[in-house]
């Protein structure tokens, strides 16, 4: 949660400056630190829409792009049993396929110009994208459970009445927790 406030503050910061690319590069890193529950995710879906509509009023379509496609990555690669920014990816993805299509026509806005048959062709290639991979997600909250089980059952069980750690018990709990660990890494390494 630190590391997403603190890309939000240089997001706002390069802002200042005048650098777009910066502050979508920052407030895409402040939506990408995902932690469940946590404002600063929305802050900076917001942030970036901010950004992309703003640089479109510009007439800037490549920073807008840029900050659309932001939205875009960040909500896929935020996806495990949850999909955090739904509603963003589907307004980046009206946006990118109304930019990409207004600049393949030549114009760098879809009111000036026709734009043929193109959105259609950018709209099938958004929506082709392979849904989460729910086995992977399992995987790694299994991990995690098997290596937080390790430690409540050291903590539980591990000392005696005298307060000396329990050699069974430290053995069983180590093991959970290695197990846990591996498969955490496992599933890391496998998607």
């Amino acid at each position: 949660m630190s590391e997403g406030r603190a890309e939000l503050a240089l997001s706002e910061a390069s802002s200042a400056k005048g650098d777009a690319v910066a502050a979508i590069v920052h407030a895409r890193a402040a939506a990408a630190a995902y932690v469940p529950g946590a404002s600063h995710q929305g802050i900076a879906f917001r942030r970036l829409r901010a950004i992309a509509e703003e640089s479109e009023a510009k007439g800037d379509t490549e920073s807008a792009l840029f900050a659309w496609r932001s939205i875009r990555a960040v909500s896929i690669g935020s996806r495990s049993l949850f999909t955090p920014g739904t509603r963003e990816r589907e307004a980046a993805d009206a946006a990118i396929v109304r930019l990409s299509s207004a600049l393949s026509a030549g114009t760098t806005s879809i009111h000036k110009g026709g734009v043929g048959t193109t959105p259609r062709m950018y709209s099938e290639t958004l929506s082709a994208e392979p849904p989460p991979r729910l086995a992977w997600s399992a995987l790694l909250l299994a991990g995690v459970a098997l290596w937080l089980a390790g430690g409540v059952w050291l903590t539980a069980r591990g000392w005696d009445a005298d307060g000396r750690i329990r050699g069974g018990v430290l053995k069983r709990a180590l093991a959970l927790a290695f197990a846990g660990a591996l498969i955490w890494v496992t599933a890391l390494l496998l998607a």
